[in-house]
């Protein structure tokens, strides 16, 4: 099965030294890595664009950052692309571009955002009703309609970031009694559990989180996809599988849908389900409103920390447990 980290290494043209470059990979999650190897994608797509040819000096990362701000991305994804673009650098043994020229541009992006009313944005988490309205609105009987329960079941169901969705192979899916298991990208952490739901004591396998999981993934394999491949891969508007049908389009390295896409496939949804304001969502309004949901079905704060990762005395999921709270008298 191969892992991020694994496609990290074989995306390598140039190592430093072989073990030095994998000594790095592997002080990485699996979920940094597949954020890593998208990041490379789109770096090494503008600059074919632009004539830039990598590596890169310090004004080449600057304009890059330059770029990310003129497309209107969020501060903390130019973050990411620096991170990741410096560490292709030190990966194939060239001076890392000092990053002080680009950090320059994205605080002057980050004030320019400011003074237009910009904040980071609260994630505000999806209730109970809205992810029923969601998953329901969801044609499972299209290709992209399976693929898409899939995406709303591992991000909500099992409460996984879009990062580590991303991250998830056909194999780390195991079935068990109360649901399909999840093997988690970052290995210290345990199988993530993707329950059935019980709505009213009843299961309804149209808006069953674990019922999308298991289709998805013996359509897959039904289809010859090997364990190792991605989960969670592109669907274009034909309902070609990226890696098994003829795409429309450029796959990721790996064949992995990207955070991003993710994102935008969720925004499409909610827009589709007719949820009012559907903006005011993200990838990490589902993962916080499953956790939410979880309590609210009488999870430990103990077992809400060992599956979704937060700290038992961190604030963040101190919070969720207030949100499951403020839900429950009308839940």
């Amino acid at each position: 099965m191969t892992t991020a980290r694994e496609q990290v290494m074989a995306a390598l043209d140039r190592a430093l030294t072989i073990p030095t470059a994998s000594n790095i990979i592997n002080g990485w999650s699996q979920s940094t890595a597949a954020e890593y190897l998208a990041a490379w994608s789109d770096a090494a797509d503008w600059a074919r664009t632009e004539g830039w040819s990598m590596p890169w000096t310090s004004e080449t990362l600057a304009r890059y950052v330059g770029h990310l701000a003129e497309h209107k991305r969020a501060p903390s994804t130019i973050r990411k692309a620096l991170s990741a673009v410096r560490a292709w650098h030190r990966l194939h043994g060239h001076p890392v571009p000092d990053g002080v020229p680009a950090l320059v541009v994205l605080r002057d992006h980050e004030h320019t955002l400011t003074a237009a009313g910009w904040a980071p944005r609260r994630t505000e988490p999806l209730p109970p009703a809205d992810a029923l309205t969601l998953l329901t609105s969801v044609d499972r009987t299209t290709t992209a309609g399976r693929r898409n329960a899939c995406l709303l079941a591992l991000a909500y169901g099992g409460m996984l970031s879009a990062p580590h969705a991303c991250a998830v192979t056909i194999g780390d899916v195991t079935d068990s009694p109360d649901g399909p298991t999840i093997t988690h990208p970052d290995e210290q952490r345990p199988p993530v559990l993707v329950a059935h739901w019980l709505i009213d004591g009843t299961h309804h396998p149209d808006t069953c989180p674990a019922e999308a999981v298991t289709a998805w993934r013996d359509y897959l394999t039904g289809r010859g996809a090997p364990p190792g491949s991605p989960l969670l891969r592109p669907v274009d508007s034909h309902g070609n599988v990226g890696g098994l049908d003829p795409y429309a389009g450029r796959p990721r390295p790996g064949g992995a849908l990207s955070p991003g896409a993710l994102g935008r496939a969720l925004a499409v949804m909610l827009t589709d389900a007719g949820l009012p304001d559907p903006a005011r969502y993200t990838m990490e309004s589902l993962r916080v409103g499953g956790i939410a949901r979880r309590r609210i079905d009488g999870a430990t704060v103990d077992v809400l920390s060992r599956d979704s990762g937060l700290s038992t005395n961190g604030a963040a999921l101190l919070g969720h447990v207030r949100t499951a709270e403020r839900w429950q008298p009308t839940t």
